[in-house]
């Protein structure tokens, strides 16, 4: 699937992950965030923002994920996706990974609307 962030925060990628189940992402391809080129797994040296990131743990424009919540807003857990990253949706007390997922590049929010350019996700489910 393509992630193209121009015009819509969040991507929807799979209608509703499954308990106990383990998905790999893998991508391919390079965006824009204020002109300047990055992989998904976003530029440290990219400006730093006067409010926090989408997701504080990951570069500014590096590809993250949400579960929960809906296209229009910011709730659920995000994550740090990148290049390459696996997400095991055991339950757990302090995170909820189940349900919609999400993907985007990490920046404020209000400027999650403006990267250039798409990101390649592929997305496997181990069952």
């Amino acid at each position: 699937m393509k992630v193209n962030p121009n015009g819509a925060a969040w991507t929807p990628a799979i209608e509703c992950t499954i308990p106990n189940r383990i998905y790999r992402l893998r991508t391919a391809g390079k965006w824009k965030v204020d002109s300047k080129e990055c992989t998904a797994d976003g530029d440290p040296a990219l400006p730093k923002p006067s409010q926090s990131l989408i997701c504080p743990t990951a570069s500014r424009g590096a590809l993250v994920a949400k579960i929960g919540g809906g296209t229009a807003d910011n709730s659920g857990t995000i994550l740090g996706i990148g290049r390459y990253c696996i997400i095991q949706t055991t339950p757990s007390a302090t995170q909820n990974l189940v349900g919609p997922l999400y993907l985007g590049a990490n920046d404020v929010p209000e400027a999650m609307l403006k990267v250039d350019g798409e990101i390649e996700v592929e997305v496997e489910i181990a069952l």
